[in-house]
């Protein structure tokens, strides 16, 4: 097996074949490189956004980042951002001013700081209210909601609404 020693002395395996640019052979490169050089990669890079953009696939996306829904959230505009009432304001919600701050609310449910902000609205006196709320307003949201997450909420809302035209 081919090694080479990266820049902090260590000896790594080393990438066998032909760059895919211009085939010339990998010689002291990763073995997860590709590239021969650093041209071939900037030249590879450039082409292949040229083909993505003459097949439209570089259109700007529509909705809005996390970060700009957390500062929209910060700012208390959320309503104005999203056309949609902000959320409610309930007393003795877990998260007002709760230590972990508003961003644990933003972050993925699998998350450290997702998962305790999860414990939290588990143990909030609110918890129904908020997950109402989220359920029928917050779909394709980020955030957690009443103890859910985007897509935990978006299945309740599938089974609700389910459940609601079997007994209809």
């Amino acid at each position: 097996m081919a090694t080479f020693t990266d820049s902090e002395g260590k000896v790594q395996p080393a990438a066998t074949g032909t760059c895919e640019w211009c085939s010339a052979p990998l010689v002291n490169k990763p073995r997860w490189a590709i590239y021969c050089c650093r041209k071939c990669a900037v030249d590879a890079c450039a082409f292949k956004a040229r083909v993505r953009a003459r097949n439209g696939a570089n259109k700007p996306r529509p909705h809005r980042s996390q970060r700009e829904w957390t500062q929209a959230e910060r700012a208390g505009m959320a309503g104005i951002i999203l056309d949609r009432p902000p959320p409610p304001s309930l007393p003795g919600a877990a998260c007002a001013g709760h230590p972990l701050g508003p961003d644990a609310w933003f972050q993925p449910v699998t998350s450290p700081a997702g998962a305790a902000a999860v414990r939290a609205c588990l143990a909030c006196p609110q918890l129904s209210a908020w997950r109402d709320w989220g359920v029928e307003r917050a779909q394709g949201e980020n955030g957690i909601l009443g103890g859910l997450g985007m897509f935990e909420r978006a299945r309740l809302k599938r089974q609700l609404q389910a459940a609601s035209s079997e007994v209809a």
